[in-house]
């Protein structure tokens, strides 16, 4: 009986289907939902899993041929597996993706249509669901770039922010260090708005800057430099690659930015081998000049370069700069010469050599006066006259300005050159009248322009000379008023800097009162220190 039954329902069924009404039949293939929603944002994986359901409605096995489309996107689709075998009136589940593009319009709509037919029949059967995109919210900030160099102390610069989300947002921007508190405004999505940011710094400032719909927070450093301020975006440090003021061929400008840099190679991004002349050192906040040589075949050409660095124990990338290059056949080396010392037989002159060798060795005024004298001619003609020289008698001379008093020793282990190299800056720097040189017991000392502290043979540094006499004279003054005075030129970290080694060598005291730093000058007259020797008890220079 039960298979007599079973006969009959199939031949019912046989008889609808074969009226050529397979639709009539719904339960041959549904989907599991009417309508879905998919996201697609960024986090989002821009898909949505449909289950269809295929029943056989036939009392033998089948194999069915599945088909998946998007009607009203042409830019979406769908996913299916191409076929599947069914025992005799069983059921099967096929799972249907619905990709949907990133960042797609919020509320958007497709139908979803999967179709079925079996092999060897003539019926065919399609089910339909609803496919809805979800909104989501997103924004980014665009800055002037990288770094902003030279910015006036008080000012303010744009930054472009970006809805990147698939519906209108209102965004607002704030910073809390730099008082900014932007009012949403409304976006459309995929557009943007321009928004200034205004700042006022001192002294080195990190900022934050937040937006809304954003859960990224952008870093801003500030890197005041007397009268201009230097601002990094997202990054502490940087080394910068500047066009050359010198101008001409192989030169090139490296400025560093949140702490000193060693520059370790050279890239020229158009193949050409690239080396840099020189120590590849540069202080913070300072801009140097170097001279390049650069192979490839001879004549004029523009090289792009960018230089590797190492700050503070990280590897640091600089920008790509445009140098103009000019290549010659021959490229020159540096030449580092030795002095040459004849001597006679006899035991004088090994005695005479000798003893030379021992001032040599023990005194540096000596070791100075001999290489000036026995060396500096033969070092002139073998080097000739380069424009690296030029700028590393430059930043000789910047430092014994900022260090006066400063011994030959000190110069040499600050710029790690040697002695013979060491001596012909310096020469050359005295026959320019751009310094001068006093002997103190076996040390040379170093003076810009001339400028000796009468009275005494150890002297502090003339900045801290004259921080000192204005702490004197106005006991009780702030920091802020000395850092500005001061700074006018030279950076506020430079003077920061000797205000706090004034402070640890004692020589001045620091008060809090109601939150403001105030100085005074803890001896008087009493002290004072020769850079890089720590040398003390010697009277402070008459005003």
């Amino acid at each position: 009986m039960k298979h007599a039954a079973l006969l009959l329902s199939s031949a019912l069924m046989l008889l609808v289907l074969g009226s050529g009404h397979a639709l009539a039949v719904p339960e041959v293939l549904s989907l599991s939902d009417e309508s879905i929603n998919v996201g697609v944002g960024p986090s989002d994986p821009v898909f949505v899993t449909v289950n269809a359901t295929l029943r056989n409605p036939y009392p033998e096995a089948a194999t069915f041929l599945l088909s998946s489309r998007i009607d009203g996107q042409p830019e979406w689709r769908a996913e299916v597996q191409g076929s599947i075998s069914m025992a005799a009136l069983s059921s099967g589940t096929a799972p249907v993706r619905v990709f949907v593009p990133r960042g797609e319009k919020a509320l958007a709509t497709g139908d979803l249509v999967v179709a079925a037919s079996a092999e060897g029949k003539t019926s065919s059967w399609s089910a339909k669901c609803t496919v809805r995109v979800l909104p989501f919210s997103s924004s980014y900030a665009i800055f002037p770039g990288e770094y902003l160099l030279d910015m006036p102390l008080t000012g303010s610069f744009n930054i472009t922010v970006v809805n990147d989300g698939n519906a209108q947002a209102l965004i607002g921007v704030v910073s809390n260090e730099l008082g900014l508190e932007a009012a949403p405004r409304p976006v459309e999505a995929g557009s943007s708005i321009v928004v200034s940011v205004p700042y006022s710094v001192e002294s080195e400032l990190v900022a934050t800057l937040d937006m809304d719909r954003s859960s990224l927070s952008h870093e801003i450093v500030f890197y005041p430099d007397g009268e201009f301020v230097h601002i990094l975006f997202g990054k502490r440090h940087a080394i910068i690659a500047l066009p050359s003021l010198v101008g001409g061929y192989n030169n090139v400008m490296v400025m560093a930015l949140g702490a000193d840099a060693r520059i370790t190679s050279v890239e020229a991004l158009d193949g050409s081998q690239a080396a840099l002349e020189g120590d590849g050192l540069v202080g913070e906040l300072q801009r140097r000049e170097f001279h390049l040589d650069v192979g490839g075949g001879p004549g004029r050409r523009t090289v792009p370069l960018r230089f590797m660095a190492e700050m503070e124990g990280s590897e640091v990338t600089s920008n790509v700069v445009m140098v103009p290059v000019m290549v010659t056949s021959k490229v020159e080396g540096s030449m580092n010469v030795a002095p040459v010392i004849g001597g006679g037989a006899g035991a004088l002159g090994v005695l005479a050599v000798g003893y030379m060798g021992y001032l040599y060795a023990a005194s540096e005024a000596f070791r100075y006066r001999w290489l000036a004298i026995g060396l500096v001619p033969l070092y002139s003609l073998a080097r000739g006259e380069k424009v690296l020289d030029h700028f590393f008698r430059g930043r000789l001379y910047e430092h014994i300005k900022e260090n006066p008093g400063v011994s030959f020793t000190a110069l040499k282990r600050h710029f790690g050159v040697n002695n013979g190299n060491l001596t012909y800056h310096l020469h050359r720097l005295e026959k320019e009248e751009l310094v001068s040189s006093r002997s103190v017991g076996k040390f040379k000392l170093f003076y810009p322009d001339g400028v000796r502290m009468k009275g005494c043979g150890i002297v502090i540094s003339l900045l801290d000379r004259d921080m000192m006499r204005m702490i004197r004279d106005s006991p009780g003054i702030s920091t802020v008023k000395v850092t500005r005075h001061f700074s006018k030129d030279r950076s506020r970290r430079t003077v920061s800097r000797h205000l706090k080694d004034l402070e640890r060598k004692g020589l001045i005291e620091v008060h809090d009162v109601n939150g403001i730093r105030k100085l005074y000058i803890s001896v008087q007259e009493d002290a004072a220190f020769i850079s890089d020797l720590g040398m003390v008890d010697a009277p402070l220079p008459a005003a």
